[in-house]
Formats: structure tokens, sequence, C-alpha cells
């Protein structure tokens, strides 16, 4: 009878878990299948994010969905930032250009980018001279 008890504690505790992370999930399934990245690189940028702007991208991408692109696109951001060589910078506008995605971004996205990454590093005031860095490689 005990393990019951205990078999049915753990199934709830599974239960619950599934059910508090199902949007994260959903969002990161998104994001990953829209670039063609493994989720567990998502799932790194959405901790990187901190928890405020975590949740406030995950909310709105998993309410408006991503057809805009802004989650990939904060997600090549997040990745740039990491490593900012021009040989990255190329893998992934091409990365883009293979899932029909803009390569090339505007100042609106790349300022949504930014302030979900605030957390991250990303500093606002940079902007500027992060589109122009990323524009101009071909």
């Amino acid at each position: 009878m005990d393990w019951y008890i205990v078999a049915a504690g753990i199934v709830g505790i599974f239960v619950f878990y599934k059910l508090a992370t199902a949007r994260t999930r959903k969002v990161a399934n998104t994001v990953a299948g829209s670039l063609g990245v493994k989720r567990h690189f998502v799932d790194q940028m959405l901790g990187a994010m901190g928890a405020e702007r975590g949740k406030m991208f995950v909310s709105t991408i998993a309410s408006w969905g991503d057809k805009e692109n802004h989650g990939a696109y904060t997600f090549v951001v997040y990745q740039i930032m990491k490593n900012d060589s021009e040989q990255n910078i190329k893998w992934w506008k091409s990365k883009l250009s293979e899932n029909n995605i803009e390569p090339n971004m505007d100042n609106g996205t790349a300022e949504t980018a930014f302030m979900y990454l605030r957390d991250a590093g990303a500093n606002i005031g940079q902007i500027d001279e992060f589109l122009r860095v990323y524009n101009s490689v071909s």
C-alpha cells in the first residue's frame, strides 16, 4: 500500500512538472524548429535572459506565435553576442536564409532582441553598431 502512495506522488510530481513547463518547451521547440537547431540551445538562451525577460519572451511567443520571427532573430543575436566573428555571422545569416527568413535585420527587430537579451549582456546603446556590422557581412 505504501508503494502506491509513493508511486502516485512521483506521478503527480511528473505531471505537475510537465504542465508547469509546457509553454516554455513549446516556445523553445518553435524557435528551434524555425532555425533547425536543437532545443537545448534555445533553453540556454532562455536561461541567460533571466526570469523576468524569459517569462516575457515565452509569453509573447506562446501567445502570438513567431510569425515575425522575433524568436529566431533573438536567438541569432544571442549566438552572435557569444561569438561575434565574421564567420559566425555569415553562418547564422545562411541559417536564416535556409529557413526562408530574411537574413538582414532592421532596427525594430534588433531592438526587440536586445530588449529580451538585456540580462544576458546585450546593451541597447550598441544596437546601431551591431546592425552596421551584422548587415555589412554577406
